[in-house]
């Protein structure tokens, strides 16, 4: 039985992924050691950066933040009515989810000023060293500069699978990353920017790592 990671092989390298169930890596295919460009997935490292201040009470996830009428659920649900790459309101907190990179760097800034500290700093000692994240900072925004290898972002998606830093009764909030039926998560990095061969490429993965036969694999191995 072949692992539904060899998709990835026709990709422009370089280019890894991996399988992960129950925070335990199932497979993997390519270098996990290359450090690339994680753009969006930057924002699940700061979402849950984020959390991590809400738990720490630092602040609450209802207090004020980004335009008048927003908070910081509402950032964190691209819920606050900012625009995606423009500091402009568009809709009215609450009423239109708006894709936004603007709103997650208010969000940060946001953070950073209920911890009294450099938002990087909180990210790097919150979630990079207690998940051992040693290769991978936060270079540029917060929505889209984290760079490192593949190595270190599955340690962020084990902590979506099986929490050791969010305290229970918040954890399940980040839950949405994993796949509430298979209970997997399949984390994948490459240096090719996202665009039109990404959206045939990436459903197709996640097509064959859910299907019967990928389930199969990430249990049991090759047959």
């Amino acid at each position: 039985m072949a692992s539904p990671l060899a998709l990835i092989d026709g990709w422009e390298p370089p280019r890894a992924a991996a399988v992960l169930v129950g925070g335990e890596i199932a497979d993997d295919r390519g270098d996990t050691s290359v450090a690339v460009w994680w753009a969006s997935v930057t924002k699940l490292a700061t979402a849950l950066a984020t959390m991590l201040a809400v738990s720490g009470g630092f602040l609450g996830v209802d207090d004020p933040a980004g335009p008048p009428g927003s908070t910081v659920r509402h950032l964190l649900a691209h819920a606050s009515g900012l625009d995606r790459d423009e500091v402009r309101v568009r809709a009215q907190p609450g009423t239109r989810r708006i894709y936004s990179n603007v709103g997650y760097e208010v969000l940060a800034a946001t953070v950073a000023s209920a911890v009294g500290r450099p938002f990087d700093r909180w990210l790097s000692s919150t979630v990079l060293e207690p998940l051992g994240m040693t290769q991978t900072r936060l270079s540029g925004s917060a929505a889209s500069g984290m760079v490192g290898p593949l190595g270190d972002l599955v340690g962020l998606a084990g902590e979506l699978q099986r929490p050791l830093l969010l305290p229970a009764d918040v954890a399940p909030v980040m839950n949405v990353w994993v796949d509430p039926v298979a209970g997997m998560t399949c984390a994948c990095l490459t240096a090719n920017p996202y665009g039109p061969w990404a959206q045939a490429a990436w459903p197709a993965l996640a097509d064959a790592v859910l299907s019967d036969d990928g389930l199969r694999f990430a249990v049991s191995g090759p047959a």
